[in-house]
């Protein structure tokens, strides 16, 4: 007697009865075996939606390399993460408290370059362990952290530049 199973179009392979997924080569739909589509949960051919999205496709940041961009660059292991507004703050904050002449801002710089590093790792971990959701990383986003982070640079800068200026020029 032939066993009643639904079998995966694309490799042959026996689908998972409950939520009608191929575990060998992805999301296919019960009805007519399609892929199911990622991001809406339903098949693009016949349009039936599954009540619930289901991925067997996991992207997965590497919180290593996330911990090791925002040790070097602070602020772009969230841009990594695809936390840009966050990374272009850290990226501010620390430019200007660690290219301060006074040693308190200094500290406060130290304190959140530490955070940087540690909110890069954990937020990796959080997304490779389904806790948030993946947000992919562009190009545009990268370019735009080191065009703001060579405009810091120019600025703070030029401001030290007047500074010693002054101090030069007044006595102080």
């Amino acid at each position: 007697m032939e066993e009643n199973t639904n079998r995966c179009l694309k490799c042959g392979a026996v689908l998972n009865e409950k939520t009608g997924s191929c575990l060998n080569c992805g999301n296919t739909c019960p009805d007519c075996g399609a892929i199911i589509s990622e991001n809406t949960g339903t098949c693009p051919n016949c349009g039936d939606g599954t009540g619930e999205q289901i991925s067997t496709i996991k992207y997965q940041k590497n919180s290593v390399l996330a911990a090791f961009l925002s040790f070097f660059f602070p602020g772009l292991g969230q841009v990594y993460n695809g936390d840009r507004l966050k990374g272009f703050g850290i990226l501010t904050l620390t430019t200007i408290t660690l290219l301060s002449n006074l040693f308190i801002f200094s500290i406060i710089g130290a304190f959140v370059v530490l955070y940087a590093i540690f909110d890069s790792y954990t937020t990796a971990e959080k997304i490779n362990s389904a806790k948030i959701p993946f947000k992919k990383s562009s190009f545009v986003n990268y370019a735009l952290f080191f065009v703001l982070f060579i405009i810091l640079c120019i600025v703070i800068g030029i401001t030290r530049v007047w500074f010693v200026k002054q101090s030069y020029i007044y006595g102080y």
